[in-house]
């Protein structure tokens, strides 16, 4: 977590840095620290093309670099940005020093999202072009999705906080056009909980007929990409930044760095306090809530539900993290 969060501490200040959010954008404007321009133009080419190609461009020297987070398929130990170091023993951990810097890198820094990459699977699969997406990773702590509906009926009757509530959606309210591996959904309900799972807001997921991506059923249609986020409690620092650091997360694990959607809060209640300023840190989009919703069948064109604040061996809360390393 040391590595990761000192990352989203040099982010949070090349943002305080940069431009205006309404001004124009190219490709390779993507508000990051120039330290992290490197990977990103990696994983990037048509950013690492399009400074090429302006004279303005001030990251040129960073477009042949070879560093690399390490989440990526032919990221080479030699080339991760952040190397890990264990001076320090393990503890029984791990049996040799390898093994010891290996597991720090997996439990608290990029090797995170790399062993969680692994896990991703389609659950629902598009037959035809245009059709729907939806894909998780092990125990839906992230889903990606595309072209999908999600009926916010059952907010018109809810009274008072829904927060934590776990039956905003539920069955004939959730779906996209694509096939259905229903079997493979049901099996992803072992970690249930409102902080650790998607899998209460995405179970009945139905295979519709008709097709989504062309407005069918829709009241509102959003076409920006979005992320979905459920927050732990923002009135207080500790709290809260688990959210902003799952988000960083997410951001990695869906390449998304440049910024470019919208998020939209899990909650009917207003944001609002003293960590308003951080979200211009990751995006540039609307910070939006279910309140706008409510009552509407939603089509998202692009939908990512983010990695989440207490997932049980997740990354900051119920953090198993082997001892004697740092990055």
């Amino acid at each position: 977590m040391h590595g990761v969060y000192r990352f989203l501490v040099a982010a949070v200040a090349a943002i305080a840095a940069s431009e205006s959010p309404g001004s124009c954008r190219k490709p390779h404007d993507a508000r990051l620290a120039d330290e992290h321009m490197g990977p990103f133009f990696r994983n990037n080419p048509d950013a690492a093309r399009s400074c090429q190609e302006d004279v303005s461009c001030p990251y040129k020297h960073r477009i042949n670099g070879t560093s690399c987070w390490g989440y990526e398929v032919d990221c080479s130990v030699r080339d991760r940005y952040s190397p890990t170091k264990c001076p320090e023993d393990s503890a029984g951990w791990a049996s040799n020093k390898q093994q010891q810097e290996e597991l720090f890198f997996n439990q608290g820094d990029f090797g995170f999202i790399r062993e969680r990459k692994k896990t991703l699977s389609i659950l629902c699969r598009p037959h035809v072009p245009g059709a729907s997406l939806l894909e998780c990773v092990r125990h839906m702590e992230l889903c990606r999705a595309k072209n999908i509906r999600l009926d916010f009926q059952r907010l018109l009757r809810m009274n008072g906080p829904v927060k934590y509530r776990e039956d905003i959606l539920g069955r004939g309210l959730v779906g996209g056009h694509c096939q259905l591996d229903r079997d493979s959904l049901r099996l992803e309900g072992d970690h249930r909980s409102p902080l650790q799972s998607w899998f209460a807001e995405l179970e009945h997921f139905e295979q519709l007929p008709e097709n989504v991506a062309d407005g069918d059923g829709c009241d509102v249609i959003l076409d920006r990409p979005t992320v979905v986020m459920k927050l732990d409690a923002i009135v207080n620092m500790y709290h809260h930044f688990c959210d902003f650091l799952n988000l960083y997360l997410t951001l990695h694990f869906n390449n998304s760095l440049a910024g470019d959607f919208d998020v939209l809060i899990w909650d009917t209640v207003l944001y609002r306090g003293t960590f308003l300023p951080m979200w211009s840190a990751f995006h540039q989009g609307q910070l939006r809530g279910l309140s706008e919703f409510k009552g509407k069948k939603v089509c998202l064109r692009e939908a990512l539900f983010s990695f989440l604040p207490r997932m049980i061996f997740g990354m900051y809360y119920n953090l198993p993290l082997v001892p004697g390393c740092h990055a």
